[in-house]
């Protein structure tokens, strides 16, 4: 940025305006995680200096994130525990636009808990066994 004195000197500014690009997000890793699950992610893509926001989807809330360098943001995040099972996108945003990776996420089911074995110990070729615990919709194995 220059600017012209009255006696025809020169005022420079470093640094003084920068053109920031469209993101682009190409991988995120790791790139799935359970509901219920709070984790770190690495996004990886081109032009994310400037970026002001980052989405996952539905369902999952960017706690913080950070621009590392120019091609990668560490953001910390939470899957809430009744997030839809399935695939999101992931967005970065900066003042140039919204870079968007298409299925760049997923959301898996957090798995089954088993609480108790019925009988804890069995004699060899017996085949009759009760199973107790809870699915993610905490709705009883039985």
């Amino acid at each position: 940025m220059s600017r012209s004195r009255a006696r025809g000197a020169a005022l420079t500014m470093t640094n003084g305006f920068m053109v920031l690009g469209i993101p682009t997000v190409n991988s995120l890793s790791p790139s799935q995680a359970v509901q219920g699950q709070t984790l770190s992610v690495t996004i990886t893509g081109t032009n994310l200096f400037g970026v002001t926001s980052v989405d996952l989807g539905a369902g999952i809330t960017v706690n913080s994130f950070s621009v590392n360098s120019g091609p990668q943001i560490t953001a910390s995040i939470t899957v809430g525990a009744s997030a839809t099972v399935g695939t999101r996108n992931v967005s970065a945003t900066n003042a140039a636009g919204t870079g968007i990776l298409t299925n760049g996420f997923t959301v898996d089911q957090t798995p089954p808990t088993v609480s108790s074995v019925n009988p804890n110990q069995e004699v060899q070729a017996r085949r009759s066994t009760s199973l107790s615990g809870a699915t993610t919709s905490r709705e009883p194995i039985q």
